[in-house]
């Protein structure tokens, strides 16, 4: 894992570059400078890698969602339609 530390001098160094006028610039150089790190190479794969399956994740839970309520629905129509055969049949007397 990459420590705060590390991180940190960072910031600073390219807080401190003469050469860079505007916020605009030190963000671009801090890109640049950790594009450069294997770390932060790594961790930035992994984040997105784990945000894909959070999403898959999600989807595959509301898809769920879905079927269970589907079968719900279901389960009350069979219900309604047993109910309403048995109303039917004491009107007619069997």
């Amino acid at each position: 894992t990459v420590s705060r530390p590390r991180r940190q001098s960072r910031r600073i160094i390219v807080a401190f570059e003469s050469s860079l006028k505007n916020d605009n610039q030190r963000k671009a150089r801090r890109f640049e400078i950790l594009q450069e790190n294997d770390d932060y190479q790594l961790l930035l794969n992994k984040l997105v890698m784990l945000t894909s399956q959070k999403s898959n994740g999600l989807s595959h839970l509301e898809y769920l969602r879905n079927q269970f309520s589907v079968a719900k629905l279901e389960a009350r129509w069979a219900i309604a339609e047993k109910l309403v055969g048995l109303e039917s049949r004491e009107l007619v007397g069997l």
